[in-house]
């Protein structure tokens, strides 16, 4: 997606149980793909989902941006499993200030392992404190939902694309 914004502006949220402005608005491409580079599960230690907490983060992100007919798009990559709530509230508060919000799904419905990499990038599967692999589930009906809400579109990924190219086409 960076290599192919021209003139555009970009910021990373990262998010998991709580989230965090990784790189605030900015039109130095250079820096997005570092940012991007250095992103790892790592960077939140409160493990979970708070979709909800995510988007205000990313809507607050636009605060002290110059709003002359600019058009504002939130791009949530997930596998939309949310251990918060109010997440579709939010997503309507957003939209009703012109705001569009896309999603991207990642994973399966029916679920499967999250890899965890140790310091050597050698692959093992995350365990619960009882020694289960924990499994995670794509919720399609909550992105979708969310897209809507946000006037976006959703878009699944697969093995070929992430779908950023459909979304950059918007």
């Amino acid at each position: 997606l960076v290599n192919q914004l021209e003139g555009d502006r970009v910021g990373i949220v990262v998010f998991a149980g709580t989230s965090f402005v990784h790189l605030p608005i900015t039109s130095d491409y250079t820096a997005a793909k570092t940012f991007i580079d250095v992103i790892d599960t790592k960077l939140i230690e409160t493990q979970g989902t708070a979709i909800a907490e995510c988007l205000e983060k990313a809507f607050s992100s636009f605060e002290n941006q110059e709003q002359t007919k600019r058009s504002r798009s939130i791009i949530l990559i997930s596998d939309g499993e949310d251990n918060e709530e109010g997440a579709l509230d939010v997503t309507k508060d957003i939209a009703k200030d012109g705001v569009v919000i896309n999603t991207i799904g990642l994973g399966q419905t029916e679920g499967t392992p999250i890899p965890v990499y140790d310091r050597h990038g050698q692959s093992q599967y995350k365990k619960d404190a009882n020694g289960n692999i924990v499994l995670t589930k794509l919720n399609e009906t909550l992105l979708k939902n969310i897209a809507k809400e946000g006037n976006g579109v959703y878009i699944r990924a697969n093995n070929t694309s992430i779908g950023l190219d459909n979304i950059l086409a918007r």
